[in-house]
């Protein structure tokens, strides 16, 4: 008797192949989560390393503008310190507007009758930055018409310019130099310098002196 006559053969057969069914139901369904797992995962781990390749390639960005912006402070310090070295050294000298102002106004001051004492210019010995840039002024004082010497060189040591006054009678001229130094934006002081004058050297004059250069 074949199988497919006995109700029992197929009953067996039957049961068996649910049971297989179901085993391949359970794969099949396993096989499906884990393939949706899988490929979300993959997903994940494919957006995670894409987010830290960004967020490396951000940082290297933002390292290499630090970087950037660091060098272009260094070189703008390099620059200021070059810029302020080069001012220190480089020799003092009056604008063309200063020089005008000095003719001007030193002419002015000879039209009213404020020219009462003669200007003695005094440069800072064996200083030829002192000596050319006391020349300057003094050539642009001559323009005003005032009576002005250079015949003495200065013996002290100081630094800048200093106008001093050392008898009563060239207080007011000595006061009028000062208004021009000022307005003319020539930097000055009056702190006096003690000196020893022969009797044949100007008693009537202000006294400009020009010591080396502030550095």
């Amino acid at each position: 008797m074949a199988f497919y006559d006995s109700t029992e053969v197929l009953s067996r057969w039957l049961s068996i192949s649910k049971w297989i069914a179901i085993v391949f139901g359970v794969i099949f369904a396993f096989a499906a989560i884990f393939n949706q797992w899988a490929s979300d995962r993959i997903g994940y781990l494919k957006d995670k390393k894409n987010s830290e390749l960004q967020s490396g390639l951000r940082k290297v960005a933002e390292d290499a503008q630090k970087d950037a912006v660091n060098a272009k402070k260094s070189a703008k310090s390099a620059e200021d310190r070059a810029a302020k070295l080069e001012e220190k050294v480089k020799p003092r000298a009056i604008t063309d507007e200063q020089r005008e102002i000095l003719k001007t106004e030193f002419d002015a001051a000879a039209t009213r009758g404020e020219a009462t004492a003669a200007i003695i210019f005094s440069s800072a010995m064996l200083d030829s930055e002192s000596e050319q840039f006391s020349n300057q002024i003094r050539d642009a004082v001559k323009l005003g018409r005032w009576d002005v010497h250079s015949n003495i060189m200065g013996t002290v040591t100081f630094q800048g310019i200093r106008i001093v006054s050392y008898e009563k009678e060239t207080e007011q001229a000595a006061a009028t130099i000062e208004r021009i130094f000022t307005k003319a934006k020539i930097d000055f002081s009056t702190e006096t310098i003690p000196i020893e004058r022969s009797p044949d050297q100007y008693k009537q004059a202000v006294y400009i002196w020009v010591g080396k250069k502030d550095i």
